[in-house]
């Protein structure tokens, strides 16, 4: 079970994470994504930390946010798990898929 005070702070923590990931993105391609080792490494641990999030959040959670790509987010969660996601996987994510997150969160995090 889920207390709306970790709740709270699993979607700022996400939330935290996503605007890190479009700080760090700002005005690259995915050339020159693919190219910055350290913007990957950081880039990775913060798509990480939001995967792992949503991956734990309760069903009736994710049913209240249909608006996500939890079939994307599940994907790269199993990718990076297995060191499989790919420098395209990344930028898809960190440059689509958390855009949508940052956006939802601060829709849902607001207080009923």
């Amino acid at each position: 079970m889920v207390t709306n005070a970790s709740y709270q702070m699993t979607c700022a923590d996400i939330e935290e994470a996503a605007t890190d990931i479009l700080t760090l993105i700002e005005g690259l391609d995915p050339d020159s994504y693919a190219r910055s080792r350290l913007t990957r490494t950081t880039v990775a641990e913060r798509l990480r930390r939001i995967a792992r999030h949503l991956a734990l959040l309760p069903a009736e959670a994710r049913e209240a946010m249909p608006e996500l790509d939890w079939g994307g987010w599940s994907e790269l969660y199993s990718a990076m798990q297995a060191g499989q996601a790919g420098v395209r996987q990344e930028w898809t994510a960190a440059s689509e898929m958390v855009v949508l997150v940052l956006q939802w969160m601060r829709v849902y995090r607001q207080p009923a």
